[in-house]
């Protein structure tokens, strides 16, 4: 039978120093998983999608826990299995009052195509890619004339 413990999941928060140099996670929400302390990353993953409501093809989460010591020490980034062993070892390393809870940050991925660049009247045009017309109305490059200038006047002068 596999062993199963409560995880909280602090999400839709951010990461910040306090005073005495700790890291703390603050403006978040909290959620609760009944979870299996041997899943995989890609169970654990896929537990973090489903308690966010979250497309995986439109969004990356990054797992992270922070391991309570006297020492200094960034929230670490759940990457692997390995991780995960790390993140249940800690979680039951505290006492039940203290647990260390599961942290997830949320990344919107880009799936579109970024905005060309307008170019101003005016201004100099150093994309290649920028469609132009040519003086004569070929739109063929000329070897005579290196350099366009986009709108300089309005007429593409």
């Amino acid at each position: 039978m596999r062993e199963t413990t409560i995880v909280v999941i602090r999400c839709d928060g951010r990461f910040e120093i306090d005073v005495e140099r700790n890291w703390t996670y603050v403006d978040l929400r909290m959620k609760t998983r009944l979870i299996h302390t041997n899943n995989t990353y890609n169970e654990l993953l896929k537990i973090a999608y489903e308690a966010k409501s979250l497309n995986p093809n439109q969004f990356r989460i990054k797992m992270k826990f922070i391991v309570r010591s006297y020492y200094k020490l960034n929230p670490i980034e759940i990457e692997n299995d390995r991780d995960v062993k790390c993140f249940f070892k800690e979680h039951f390393c505290i006492d039940t009052m203290h647990t260390s809870p599961l942290f997830i940050e949320v990344e919107a991925l880009q799936d579109t195509l970024p905005l060309q660049k307008t170019t101003v009247v005016g201004e100099r045009d150093s994309d290649p890619a920028i469609p132009f017309a040519s003086r004569n109305g070929s739109n063929r490059l000329s070897t005579s004339r290196p350099i366009v200038d986009v709108n300089v006047n309005g007429s593409g002068k």
